[in-house]
């Protein structure tokens, strides 16, 4: 499992690095091609680890690549 949510991180910071804005989550779970509970396991690891932000917003939550790595 846990290489299954390094995996999906990868792929959700390769989306945020593409979009270029913030993104709202309902659109990543639609786009990457896997289970919604181990994308939003991987969206925790990737809010932990300071790679990206939440951020909320009346229709929902969006997430948004850190500028830092």
């Amino acid at each position: 499992m846990v290489t299954k949510i390094g995996l999906i991180s990868g792929e959700i910071l390769n989306l945020l690095d593409e979009l270029k804005e913030p993104v709202h989550i309902k659109s990543v779970q639609c786009r990457i091609k896997a289970p919604a509970d181990v994308v939003l396991m991987s969206l925790g690891w990737l809010v932990r680890e300071n790679y990206v932000y939440l951020i909320p917003r009346a229709t929902g939550v969006e997430i948004k690549l850190n500028g830092k790595h």
